[in-house]
């Protein structure tokens, strides 16, 4: 996109040259986009790796649009990286905070299996997301979307999928529940589907 819009510009007259030289619209332009490029790709991918591939093409690329693109992108990674971060980190203080009222809702207690850490019954509480947070982000401090499990019974649920790495559904968990644990909490099953019913409107 930044270098398609890069091309374009090579082809312009004088008369806009000159104009944008004065106003800097087009400089404005070229930072907005490649602030976008590297936003969507630091979401999705590797930062280090975009940041590596985008130096070497702008050294590398005999192309003057395409080498200028990736100048540009270098130029404006460690802003935007910066607004990412800060934005990553409230967001993880978000779901925390969403994690902390889900133990308190439902009373510090295991949703599966009824068990509460005691002194006699040590054992850790987990907060699992139903519509898991990374493919999910906007239901990640949804409170219908989080359940209070044994920590213990948490990893167990992520490396039946895969590790915790994988994507998880609502639909995961009543399977996993339903086969591992055919003995789980009456009132659990009735709260799942209820949990489908209303996450299945925003999910």
């Amino acid at each position: 996109m930044l270098s398609i819009y890069l091309d374009q510009n090579e082809t312009r007259g004088i008369i806009y040259k000159i104009k944008d030289f004065i106003t800097q619209h087009d400089a404005r332009i070229r930072k907005s986009l490649a602030r976008k490029i590297i936003t969507e790709e630091l979401i999705e991918n590797d930062k280090i790796i975009v940041l590596r591939i985008s130096k070497r093409m702008s050294e590398t690329l005999k192309n003057k649009s395409r080498q200028e693109a990736c100048e540009i992108i270098c130029g404006e990674f460690p802003k935007q990286f910066k607004i990412l971060s800060q934005s990553f980190v409230k967001d993880v203080k978000e779901i925390e905070k969403a994690k902390k009222k889900a133990k308190k809702r439902d009373k510090h207690t295991c949703q599966i299996t009824g068990r509460k850490p005691a002194n006699h019954d040590q054992f850790n509480l987990a907060v699992h997301h139903l519509y898991c947070s990374k493919k999910y982000p906007r239901l990640a401090t949804v409170d219908v979307n989080l359940i209070t499990i044994a920590e213990n019974i948490h990893k167990e649920f992520h490396g039946s999928l895969g590790g915790f790495n994988k994507p998880c559904t609502l639909d995961d968990f009543i399977e996993f529940v339903h086969y591992h644990y055919p003995e789980h909490q009456p009132e659990l099953t009735v709260k799942l589907q209820k949990a489908k019913k209303e996450l299945g409107k925003v999910s």
